[in-house]
């Protein structure tokens, strides 16, 4: 008996050894040698976000340029207020078939990946153009409005399209279904409805693509004219929950969000801002309900345009999570400045190329880096300048110790390591950085990717285009 236990504690204790060398040698083979293709890199944080003030407030200075007079800034509204009714002046669609549809032969051949990380089969974009109906496009011409804050689609499906998540710069947060985020209040055009029914092609002011059809509601003349008041409060805090009179959850509104106004009384006396908020009948069709915005939430537009004013609404945004397309409500780089700039009834586009045409812009391409440097300082306008680089744009605060100061919604930086793998090491929310962020790391120099180099335009938004020259009817090509 003893021998037979000696015998059993003998193998077992074999069988362990065994099986430990097994997992040393499998966990060896299976260690990576250095970071992934599309790996985030860790290791020490990027200097900027730890020695730079990441409080907008604390880079305003006394300078009156940025400000901008009563009598501009009014032209600037009117303009706004335009934009923003537009879609209600819309009796058909703005785009062919095959404008609005795009997506379908972008995509039609290569389904990508889903949200599990594996790629997809053909029949993933089969459904999607049944569900499209480009053969019946525009189906509809309705007036809307949205109801709660929604995401509109590139096509009718919730479903991400995520390239190969082991290339650096994408997989997560990079859905390009992902179109933008549209705010609740927000005028639209429907054009055409999916074979489901259950989502809607949206036209508004800035961007068009599929919206759910429980997010909008059709609005009737009336209702219209009635929200058309002429007077209106906009966000300046984010993840507001709005309530009724009777204190029930309406929706959650953010910076941008603009609702008419019910009377004139001053906030401060009358303790808030009485709105109109559209909601949705059992029919489907949008009524006015009233709800009331904190003195500290809202404000009356257009906000007056300065500096302290700007990095007083921009102080909300700092710190807010990256959101490539609006996802989650978050913000990429140009709907963070198109948020920011709407207080203040200024219209911005969506896009941070378009974003880079607006005002007057001056050519930096051309220069070498500290050349550009020396003119960013020398001619941009804190608080107002925009700084465009290919794929993105920043707001210019000001300078610091010889340094142009930026505020932008960054995903990541490039990264390159020793063995030439590339990867990205992640900032991830709207921060307050240099021209130059992560410089200081050895794997983001390797890279070569320094946005100073790479800025290749500084625009005014807000300054007058001088008038183009009459051209003599007599020239021919070239003016010869």
């Amino acid at each position: 008996m003893t021998s037979e236990k000696s015998s059993s504690r003998t193998f077992a204790a074999r069988f362990f050894v065994c099986m430990a060398a097994m997992l040393l040698i499998l966990a060896a083979g299976c260690a990576p040698k250095g970071p992934l293709p599309g790996q985030r890199i860790a290791g020490a944080p990027v200097a900027d976000l730890q020695e730079l003030s990441q409080d907008p407030r604390d880079y305003v200075s006394n300078d009156a340029s940025t400000s901008l007079g009563s009598e501009r800034q009014h032209e600037f509204y009117e303009k706004f207020l335009t934009r923003f009714f537009g879609p209600w002046r819309m009796t058909r669609s703005a785009h062919t078939a095959q404008e609005a549809l795009w997506g379908l032969e972008r995509y039609g051949s290569q389904p990508g990946y889903g949200e599990n990380t594996l790629r997809r089969g053909p029949e993933f974009m089969d459904e999607l153009r049944r569900e499209s109906r480009p053969e019946a496009f525009p189906s509809e011409a309705r007036r809307a409005i949205t109801l709660r804050n929604t995401s509109m689609r590139v096509l009718p499906t919730n479903r991400p399209y995520f390239e190969d998540f082991d290339k650096a710069g994408e997989g997560f947060p990079f859905d390009y279904f992902q179109n933008t985020a549209v705010w609740v209040g927000t005028p639209v055009f429907i054009s055409h409805v999916s074979a489901s029914k259950a989502w809607l092609y949206a036209e508004t002011a800035f961007a068009s693509g599929w919206v759910p059809a429980e997010d909008v509601a059709f609005v009737s003349d009336s209702f219209v004219d009635e929200y058309q008041t002429g007077d209106y409060a906009v966000l300046v805090e984010d993840d507001v929950p709005v309530t009724d009179p009777g204190g029930r959850y309406v929706f959650t509104a953010h910076v941008g969000a603009v609702f008419p106004r019910f009377g004139h009384e001053d906030a401060a006396s009358a303790g808030g801002y009485d709105v109109m908020v559209p909601v949705a009948d059992t029919e489907g069709n949008a009524v006015i309900k009233m709800a009331r915005l904190k003195p500290t939430d809202a404000v009356v537009m257009p906000l007056t345009f300065t500096s302290r004013n700007v990095a007083e609404v921009a102080r909300v945004m700092v710190g807010r999570e990256y959101g490539w397309g609006g996802l989650y409500e978050d913000r990429d780089c140009s709907s963070l400045l198109k948020d920011l700039f709407t207080p203040f009834g200024v219209w911005l586009p969506r896009n941070s190329r378009q974003q880079s045409k607006v005002g007057v812009a001056t050519e930096l391409k051309d220069l070498d880096r500290e050349a550009k440097k020396e003119r960013i300082i020398a001619e941009g306008l804190p608080f107002r300048s925009l700084l465009h680089m290919p794929g993105h744009i920043m707001l210019y605060l000001g300078e610091r110790e010889g340094e142009p100061i930026v505020l932008h919604a960054v995903w990541g930086l490039r990264t390159k390591s020793e063995e030439g793998a590339e990867g990205r090491k992640i900032i991830g929310r709207a921060a307050i950085t240099t021209t130059s962020p992560g410089m200081e790391l050895e794997l983001v120099q390797r890279s070569g990717y320094d946005l100073l180099t790479r800025i290749d335009i500084m625009n005014d938004p807000l300054a007058r285009r001088a008038p183009k020259p009459e051209q003599d009817a007599t020239a021919g090509k070239d003016g010869q």
